[in-house]
């Protein structure tokens, strides 16, 4: 997961890198790779219980992990105001990819166009920005302005 992240370029504003990092996201959630692996760690966890902690580790530990340093590098470049990268990093992941990651798992959508994860990354980092994007208080604006 770590390479999908590893185009990035530092001096983008806020929603293009929130955008960047979840069409990366959204990609990985729908490779039948990631799928087949899911589906069967899900399966096989009450015969072997380790091998839901090791894939978790893996996957899902490693891609939240990944993510709060790209939004703590965000968070130094002024762009986002997080209290805790690794938390809002779970909050992101949720929110960006929860949809689209039990529609492949389910079966209900097996392939999504480049477009539709444009769509979907755009409308993720949009909602996660919301809450997290750093604002300039309006009086400082208008002072700028002077």
């Amino acid at each position: 997961m770590h390479g999908a992240f590893d185009q990035r370029k530092p001096a983008r504003g806020a929603s293009r890198d929130a955008c960047i990092i979840c069409r990366a996201y959204l990609s990985l959630l729908v490779r039948p790779k990631f799928i087949g692996l899911y589906r069967l760690a899900v399966a096989e966890i009450s015969r072997f219980p380790d091998l839901g902690r090791t894939i978790f580790e893996a996957g899902a530990l490693r891609a939240q992990e990944t993510i709060s340093q790209y939004l703590r590098e965000m968070a130094r470049d002024g762009k986002l105001e997080l209290a805790d990268p690794f938390v809002a990093a779970g909050q992101f992941m949720a929110l960006t990819g929860r949809d689209t990651e039990l529609r492949a798992l389910f079966g209900i959508e097996t392939k999504i166009s480049p477009q539709e994860i444009r769509r979907r990354a755009k409308a993720g980092a949009d909602a996660f920005l919301k809450a997290y994007e750093k604002t300039v208080p309006l009086k400082d604006l208008k002072e700028r302005k002077k």
